[in-house]
């Protein structure tokens, strides 16, 4: 596990090994684990072609067809999932709407492992919120409670709950943050998860 393993870090093998000896982590789930990073970086063609082409990455970085990929504009079930999506808040039908939550309008739905996006590649859930809002004729406000969970207070959630009472639609986005640029905040991810509670 420590040859060329992006987990290579200190004490991490020495983790598992443990695990294992105890009988906390079976032998099979590490080997299917390596398996499943072995496999990704085969189809990748990492062992072939290691290195990138840096001169590439700004035609190919962020370029319309990944764009397009991300985005589902080349799903057919996209459409399908819109209907769906505007169904289930009765868009249209509902004109006021609070959006609020610690990951609401930040980059924490990005994950552990992304870097920080310059802020016209990023589209928060808020600002999406907003713009669907805007083609759909409905209002959406937003109640700042801050980015990190662990430091919400009482007092604004009793003010997000009231916002939300006095709204048709309430979308809260909730969750852990993961995003590895702001580490002592972080509640989840490498080396903060826990095994056991």
């Amino acid at each position: 596990m420590r040859s060329g393993h992006a987990h290579a870090r200190p004490l991490f093998a020495d983790y598992v090994k443990q695990l294992v000896e105890e009988g906390k982590l079976s032998l099979e789930r590490v080997e299917e684990a390596c398996a499943l990073i072995l496999e990704t970086k085969f189809r990748l063609g990492l062992f072939e072609n290691p290195f990138v082409e840096t001169s590439a990455i700004d035609q190919t970085v962020f370029s319309p067809a990944h764009q397009a990929i991300a985005l589902g504009k080349c799903s057919p079930r996209r459409s399908y999932a819109q209907k769906r999506w505007l169904a289930a808040f009765s868009i249209g039908r509902q004109q006021n709407h609070v959006c609020s939550g610690p990951n609401a309008n930040n980059m924490t739905t990005l994950g552990d492992w992304a870097s920080p996006q310059p802020e016209d590649r990023l589209v928060t859930v808020l600002e999406g919120l907003q713009t669907v809002g805007t083609r759909y004729g409905y209002n959406v406000d937003w109640y700042d409670v801050g980015e990190y969970s662990k430091e919400i207070t009482d007092t604004q959630i009793e003010a997000a709950a009231s916002m939300a009472a006095q709204s048709d639609v309430c979308v809260l986005v909730l969750g852990e943050n993961a995003f590895r640029h702001v580490w002592p905040k972080k509640t989840i991810g490498e080396n903060i998860d826990r095994a056991t509670l």
